[in-house]
Formats: C-alpha cells, structure tokens, sequence
C-alpha cells in the first residue's frame, strides 16, 4: 500500500485524506503534518485527527502531497530537502502556484 505525507492540513488537506480514507486507504498509511501549533491543537481536539510538526526524517513512503499556501512553498521544498526522505511522486495543489518566474 502507497504510503502518503501530506503537508499542510487545512480545508483542502482535510478534504483530501477525508477521501482517501473514504475510499479505502488506512489511517496507518497517511502521515499528516501541520506546522502550525494551534492547528494541530484543533485538529486533534475537536476532529480527532493527529498530525506532527514536521517531516520525520525516517519517513519511508512513496507520495507527497503539498497543500498549503504558496508563500510557504519555498519553506516546504527546503524542509523536504533537509528531511532525507526520497518520495517517488510529489503532488501539489498549492492553489495558484505557476513555475514562471
């Protein structure tokens, strides 16, 4: 089973792993992470979903899914980058992101 990290769970992060567990992926295979303290509070309090802080560097999976802001993008990329983890696929959805310069 593909092991995902999805970074950043906001409303587009919440609806994408309501659907995937909605359609049969476990919980297990999911890992969340928020950076943001009071979010994970009210995640965890009032949703009872649980997220981490940051990217565990012993991640072993094959997907990443970016959904959060693009200001963040640049702060994202370099925590990927220092986390050591090798996902075969990136995905984003970091509304109105353009790769022009």
């Amino acid at each position: 089973m593909t092991k995902i990290l999805l970074l950043g769970v906001g409303n587009m992060g919440i609806s994408l792993y309501r659907g995937w567990l909605n359609n049969g992926v476990k919980k297990n295979n999911i890992l969340l992470v928020e950076k943001s303290c009071s979010r994970r509070t009210y995640l965890q309090d009032s949703l009872a979903i649980n997220t981490v802080k940051k990217i565990p560097s012993n991640w072993k999976g094959e997907t990443i899914v970016l959904a959060v802001k693009p200001s963040s993008i640049i702060e994202v990329f370099n925590d990927i980058n220092k986390s050591n983890v090798n996902p075969i696929l990136i995905i984003s959805i970091v509304a109105g992101l353009t790769n022009e310069k």
